[in-house]
């Protein structure tokens, strides 16, 4: 009778240890909280939401918030203000709370790109000259370092050493791709036919 009790004791515990490691999700994995615009307000305003859909959450109250884009390690959320004619960088914290100011007269329709070690925030700008210029910024406002004129939406190589971008050609062509170190230096054009735009690096799995 004692060795049956025991037993069952030995498969209960063994059960709800089960139970608890399925349940819960492992560091850096799974799926987090999705970031998204709406205009349910009749407004443009940000919001988060679980998976499933379930769990909104506004975070923003303003009228014209957009382009939301989440830090790497998922804590801040970088985003475009836009009132009136001029349009901010912004940047919050994942549940909305202290939203500060970090560069003002953005391009709000190219997307945020986040640094891979998340202390820097690529974005294009059209407060130096009637052209398109890509900008990077440090997340706390300062540095605010012009890399490239005519230049529209970057991404950064999973090691943060390059910034791809696309600009006008050297010989007067349309948009193509080039590559650039991390601040600035030594652009290379890589593309030269047609025109070619969108560029995105692939991520290399961590062995």
């Amino acid at each position: 009778m004692r060795s049956s009790r025991s037993i069952a004791i030995l498969l209960t515990v063994l059960i709800t240890s089960v139970a608890l490691a399925v349940s819960k999700t492992p560091p850096g994995k799974g799926n987090g909280r999705i970031a998204f615009v709406s205009n349910r307000e009749n407004v443009e305003r940000i919001y988060t939401m679980n998976p499933d859909g379930s769990g909104l959450t506004k975070l923003t109250n303003g009228p014209h918030q957009l382009q939301p884009s989440w830090s790497p390690d998922g804590t801040k959320i970088a985003y475009m203000d836009r009132l009136n004619d001029a349009t901010a960088l912004y940047l919050m914290n994942a549940d909305g709370s202290d939203s500060k100011l970090l560069a003002s007269n953005i391009f709000h329709n190219v997307n945020l790109s986040w640094s891979p070690d998340g202390t820097k925030i690529a974005f294009c700008s059209v407060k130096r000259s009637a052209e398109f210029s890509l900008h990077v910024i440090d997340v706390d406002g300062s540095h605010d370092v012009r890399l490239a004129e005519g230049s529209g939406s970057a991404t950064w190589s999973p090691d943060g050493s390059k910034i791809l971008c696309e600009r006008d050609g050297t010989e007067g062509q349309l948009t193509q791709i080039w590559v650039m170190n991390r601040d600035g230096k030594n652009p290379t054009q890589l593309t030269d036919t047609a025109t070619n735009w969108s560029p995105s690096w692939q991520p290399v799995p961590e062995n």
